[in-house]
């Protein structure tokens, strides 16, 4: 299980209420709470906080189709850098778990053991 999320996710946060907490709350993180209270402890699982990255990364170019990424703020990060990070990840994710590529199992390793400054969060177990 790959679970990834953005530390300036708007639309996760104005959709707090739909969690039953007030928008901004501290502590509202549905990612979060699915990585330590939905995943049983015996699931291997990657949960990775991509620094400055917003719910709509992953449409680039702006998709106004969502009706939702009026929720999020300006990007402070640069978002086509970020893209290519999350690709990068999936990528070498799949690579490692669905295709069983040894070098992409190393390289995964790599992205745990190694700070990188888009990444503002990283656990595996």
């Amino acid at each position: 299980m790959l679970l990834i999320g953005g530390t300036s996710d708007g639309v996760v946060a104005a959709s707090a209420i739909r969690y039953g907490e007030e928008a901004g709350a501290p502590g509202h993180d549905p990612i979060e709470r699915t990585w330590s209270e939905a995943l049983p402890a015996t699931t291997e699982a990657w949960l990775v906080l991509l620094a400055d990255a917003g719910h709509m990364l992953p449409a680039g170019p702006e998709d106004p189709t969502s009706a939702r990424g009026f929720l999020e703020s300006p990007p402070a990060a640069d978002q086509d850098h970020l893209r290519t990070v999350l690709i990068e990840l999936v990528t070498t994710f799949f690579s490692a778990r669905l295709g069983a590529d040894p070098e992409a199992k190393v390289e995964l390793d790599r992205w745990h053991d190694q700070s990188r400054p888009e990444i503002a969060d990283i656990r595996r177990r």
